[in-house]
């Protein structure tokens, strides 16, 4: 009767030793994985952020420099046609320059959207003034364009190249974080995995010497 009980107090020893191993190796080998999971997790982040933020806004800001282009050339029919239907286009690109405006929110780009307000409110007042004196005087009509209209289109044009810069500053940053974390993950999980592989033989070894 000893030698029952001792026997299977030996195998109850035996089992708890082999699961504790067997858990221990399963924890070891399980943080490589945590760590990669983890830093899946922040590239995502990265990636998300180059999509929602860097990206969308550069291509808001490249919009609104197609129109703030057209903008310039539009402003010929003023002083030469000076009709209702030129004046009406050049205040229907100032509605979509105002919207593209209004889509950099949120983007820490405060500053230049400000700036570009106020030559959008300008150019509304300037524009049927500059109209008006085209026909009858071309003199002043000229005047206005030189020395009102087209610095205040020239300043949303340099305001949106501002914008353009920083945001393509931030996109590069982001990118180059993004393969940074990359590397960093690749060279430290394989690291990881090797020093786990190895722990893992040691405890597998210290508990079959054991048993």
């Amino acid at each position: 009767m000893h030698r029952v009980g001792t026997t299977g107090a030996l195998g109850v020893t035996i089992r708890s030793k082999l699961a504790l191993g067997l858990f221990a190796n399963l924890l070891i080998l399980l943080a490589p994985l945590a760590f990669a999971l983890h830093s899946l997790e922040e590239l995502h982040i990265a990636t998300r952020a180059l999509r929602d933020h860097a990206f969308g806004a550069s291509l808001h800001g490249r919009l609104a420099r197609a129109i703030a282009d057209e903008l310039r050339q539009s402003e010929g029919r003023l002083l030469f046609v000076h009709d209702t239907a030129a004046l009406n286009h050049v205040n229907g690109l100032l509605v979509q320059l105002d919207e593209m405006n209004d889509s950099l929110r949120g983007y820490n780009l405060e500053h230049r959207r400000w700036n570009i307000d106020t030559q959008i409110e300008n150019l509304r007042r300037i524009a049927p003034v500059e109209m008006a004196h085209a026909a009858a005087s071309p003199a002043v009509a000229d005047s206005i364009s030189t020395r009102q209209y087209l610095p205040a289109e020239r300043a949303i044009e340099s305001a949106l190249r501002e914008a353009e810069t920083v945001l393509g500053a931030r996109t590069t940053s982001l990118v180059n974080s993004a393969t940074e974390l990359v590397d960093n993950t690749t060279e430290i999980a394989g690291i990881g995995l090797a020093i786990a592989a190895s722990v893992a033989l040691l405890v597998s070894i210290a508990l079959w010497r054991t048993v």
